[in-house]
């Protein structure tokens, strides 16, 4: 395992809305090739005022070990910080030009006190000014054991929900039944509470909704807010699934091993869903 970039500095406390002391989140954005450092310094301008007030921490993922074993090696080395996770395929959107997106998810961070988990609406970057806007995650859903996300083209129409995704539910902070892992701001309580990832899954895919659904078996409440970042979608993943196509088995494993491991909680899982 390679560290890129991460001398931890001294904290800055903020008071959240109980008037407690907290340190701001750190964000943590593992990578798998080498050139994607430089495009995430330049995509969030770390090398600019509004960038390095962020507290990046890149991170290689050498071995391929997946994306999310790479989440909790970062996290583990910041073991009293709460983290926000961040993809080397995202970015802010055009019109964010001083990551305001960070400066909003610490802003519910402290007026959502009851949420262990945050989540950005995710939107697929677009080719032109014309093209229409689509979401690529805007909260997960489960239903009839199924996993699912809100995603597809953005409709004005509330009626029309099967087609895309309500503008007026991206404008909203709406409680979720499982939130991805990208774009996410995770309370450090959540992780000492749920531990690291279940070492049944292997490789990639599914841990994250199976991390969330953990969490909500704790207590913790699972929040879609309206603060929006891009994300081209496994643009990293999709080349490695490319060139060891066995990996799909490991994901179709997963699948099968969630629906076995969460089934017997299906009825406890809706009780608690709001």
């Amino acid at each position: 395992m390679k560290i890129l970039l991460a001398k931890p500095r001294r904290a800055r406390l903020f008071a959240d809305r109980k008037g407690r002391k907290t340190s701001p989140p750190v964000i943590i954005c593992p990578y798998v090739y080498a050139s994607e450092a430089i495009e995430i310094r330049a995509k969030f301008a770390l090398d600019q005022p509004h960038g390095r007030r962020l507290e990046f921490f890149l991170w290689q993922d050498v071995d391929r070990i997946g994306p999310e074993h790479a989440f909790e090696a970062c996290w583990e080395r910041f073991p009293e910080r709460d983290i926000i996770i961040v993809h080397s395929d995202m970015a802010p959107i055009p019109d964010d030009k001083s990551n305001e997106w960070y400066d909003a998810l610490l802003h519910y961070r402290s007026t959502l006190p009851k949420a262990g988990m945050i989540a950005c609406n995710l939107f697929f970057p677009r080719s032109c000014s014309g093209e229409p806007l689509r979401v690529q995650c805007a909260g997960g859903t489960f239903r009839n054991g199924q996993i699912n996300h809100l995603h597809g083209p953005v409709i004005d129409d509330p009626h029309k929900a099967g087609e895309g995704v309500p503008r007026r539910a991206l404008q909203q902070t709406r409680v979720v039944e499982w939130v991805t892992f990208a774009g996410v701001l995770i309370r450090r309580e959540v992780i000492r509470a749920c531990g690291s990832f279940d070492r049944r899954y292997r490789w990639a895919y599914v841990m994250d909704v199976d991390y969330c659904f953990e969490a909500r078996l704790r207590g913790y409440h699972l929040f879609q807010v309206p603060v929006s970042l891009q994300h081209e979608e496994s643009r990293t993943t999709k080349p490695v699934l490319d060139r060891d196509p066995t990996l799909w088995n490991e994901i179709s494993r997963n699948f099968e091993f969630f629906s076995e491991k969460w089934q017997p909680f299906n009825s406890i899982l809706t009780f608690i869903r709001k």
